[in-house]
């Protein structure tokens, strides 16, 4: 695994599927740490694991490692009354597990198109 830093100060790759559950919130910069506000605790309260190893950095809330949505294989947020495995935080519990491999070769393809007769209509043009 290598780290990288995240690709945008708003962007939470993966993390961005949690906030799909009910209590959770955007940040909102409503305090330190990463990631989205869970059942009310600031962001600086939540746990990150890849692998069941933890990957919490020490001076502040945040992932040490950044995993690309690409190498994620399964995402998991544990709120409240969790295990006491995750029992050192009291925000959400983020559990990812990577993607395993073996010598054969895979790969995805992922395309991003845009086409103006196939977007959402911008309310500026709109006739």
């Amino acid at each position: 695994m290598t780290s990288f830093t995240p690709p945008g100060e708003n962007s939470l790759g993966a993390l961005n599927l949690s906030l799909l559950s009910a209590g959770v919130s955007s940040g909102g910069g409503i305090g330190v740490g990463y990631g989205p506000s869970v059942s009310g605790q600031r962001p600086r309260n939540n746990s990150f694991n890849i692998d069941g190893t933890d990957n919490n950095r020490k001076d502040i809330s945040s992932p040490t490692v950044y995993l690309p949505n690409e190498a994620i294989e399964n995402f998991t947020l544990l709120q409240n009354q969790f295990a006491p495995e995750f029992g050192h935080s009291s925000g959400g519990q983020f559990n990812l597990l990577s993607k395993s491999g073996s010598n054969d070769f895979h790969g995805s393809l992922y395309g991003y198109f845009q086409n103006r007769n196939l977007n959402a209509v911008d309310q500026s043009n709109a006739d």
